[in-house]
């Protein structure tokens, strides 16, 4: 007969508990304890232009392999990424080792200097970006009297297509506390149109806080159009993890504002490239399903 391993009676116990506690929860606190969860893991991210006119020609060649009824629209991403002192993402752990954190964020805050016909690579951005992050911890206790410090950050993989950036981090020199690897959810969350919530770092509103219900999870960028008729701006938000009542990640914010929706990059785009880049070993095809939206199993992926 083989053995069988039991865990001390007091364990079962609190188990227990915690699980009748979390049944006897509203749906409204399951969403805040799933943002608290995750907010420790939640990163700001910082572009800032490498200086000269790097940037300017990378941009100004290629306005030139446009066609003329674009060259006015890029024109005028040109000036508005010049315009900027830095531009802003929210970034999230995705992976760990002991000398790396793996930030996952998003990549169109520099989308002025690519298209489909002229993707950019990771040396190219990396020549024209300094990237650098801060994180949670450190907000949490930043004193206001100080200007704020933020740590570099290596630019490591690329998807300009599917918005997806990934970064990493030393961890030598950097904040000692604890960064949890975010788990990325199994499946969709099948019910009451999919309550979830999401946490997101625009300049100077660390831990922005939302809630929401997923309407649709088969949109496609082309659905997609960024008129916004409210008139309030929420960038920087972009790259936010979206989460089900589980805390497990089944999005990250793309925008695209359409009157009260927002558009994000799917489970299924996130897991498969991930995996692509090593950082997951999953059974099964990645994607939405109808069971239950619960994590995957909690584990350091290897950082890249």
């Amino acid at each position: 007969m083989g053995s069988t391993v039991l865990m001390p009676a007091s364990s079962i116990f609190a188990t227990a508990a915690s699980n009748v506690a979390t049944r006897n929860l509203s749906d409204d606190e399951l969403v805040k304890m799933a943002c608290e969860k995750i907010s420790p893991s939640i990163f700001h991210v910082k572009f800032e232009d490498k200086g000269g006119t790097v940037v300017k020609d990378h941009v100004e060649n290629l306005i030139k392999s446009l066609p003329d009824d674009l060259k006015g629209e890029w024109a005028d991403k040109k000036d508005e990424l010049l315009g900027c002192i830095s531009e802003t993402t929210t970034g999230f752990v995705v992976a760990e080792d002991p000398n790396y954190l793996a930030i996952l964020t998003c990549s169109h805050s520099f989308e002025a200097c690519y298209n489909a016909s002229n993707p950019i690579s990771t040396t190219t951005l990396k020549g024209l970006f300094k990237v650098s992050v801060r994180c949670d911890h450190e907000e949490l206790n930043h004193d206001r009297r100080v200007p704020r410090v933020y740590v570099d950050a290596e630019v490591c993989r690329l998807d300009c297509k599917k918005d997806m950036l990934l970064l990493r981090v030393k961890k030598q020199g950097f904040c000692t506390r604890n960064h949890v690897v975010l788990d990325m959810a199994d499946n969709l969350p099948p019910r009451r149109l999919g309550l979830v919530g999401m946490v997101s770092w625009p300049f100077d509103r660390h831990r922005t806080t939302v809630k929401g219900n997923m309407s649709h999870d088969l949109r496609g960028p082309e659905d997609i159009y960024d008129k916004n008729l409210h008139g309030y701006n929420f960038s920087g938000s972009s790259g936010a993890p979206l989460v089900d009542l589980e805390s497990g990640v089944i999005g990250m914010l793309h925008g695209g504002r359409v009157e009260c929706f927002t558009y994000f990059v799917s489970l299924a785009d996130i897991k498969a490239r991930l995996r692509s880049w090593g950082l997951i070993k999953m059974a099964g095809t990645p994607g939405s399903g109808t069971a239950a939206g619960s994590s995957s199993s909690s584990r350091k992926r290897p950082a890249p």
